[in-house]
């Protein structure tokens, strides 16, 4: 008669190989939707951190049209225009429509400097969340509105300025958009 110490050991030691042997094929990544919904049950996960965490974002192309809004750096940015370049900016970007301008107030105080709205390049721009209501906005290839609720979380990407529009490319973890009381999200 076999010790039920050992026939325990042996199902734990078949478990430990499978798991690594199949973890590659997409059986990892079972394990982590069941316990992803077990844990929004009990408020967190029952593998404690055993699972790897893959990357959760999508990769995104928004367009935004933006009358007169503020959007505060999360760190540093790099802005590039076609007269002046700055580097390690971080603090809020405004975008006026009625003067056309780009307006850059740094955190940390000091300098403050007005562009034009034209041909700006944002590089290592990261928003924990960005959200905008009543605005025209595209979510490329084919999501267009005039008025909508658009709503990004956790964005990590670029940001170009040109002729009134703002275009974010990068990743986001959530898109949440609302056109004509329809919700539409990509998580």
């Amino acid at each position: 008669m076999l010790d039920w110490k050992i026939l325990a050991s042996a199902f734990i030691a078949l478990f430990i190989v499978s798991f690594v042997l199949l973890g590659g094929f997409g059986v990892g990544d079972a394990f982590l939707d069941a316990g992803s919904v077990i844990g929004e049950w009990f408020g967190s996960s029952p593998f404690g951190g055993m699972l790897p965490h893959g990357d959760n974002s999508k990769a995104v192309a928004v367009v935004l049209y933006p009358s007169n809004v503020t959007i505060d750096t999360e760190g540093d940015v790099i802005i590039e225009t076609n007269t002046v370049n700055f580097t390690e900016f971080n603090g809020a970007l405004h975008f006026d429509s009625e003067g056309n301008v780009l307006s850059l107030k740094p955190k940390a105080g000091g300098f403050s400097a007005v562009v034009p709205r034209r041909n700006v390049h944002i590089n290592g721009l990261k928003l924990s969340k960005l959200s905008l209501n009543g605005i025209r906005f595209v979510i490329e290839p084919n999501m267009t509105t005039s008025n909508g609720t658009i709503t990004l979380e956790n964005f990590v990407g670029n940001a170009t300025v040109d002729n009134g529009m703002l275009v974010l490319t990068g990743n986001v973890t959530r898109l949440n958009a609302i056109v004509g009381g329809i919700e539409w999200e990509m998580k």
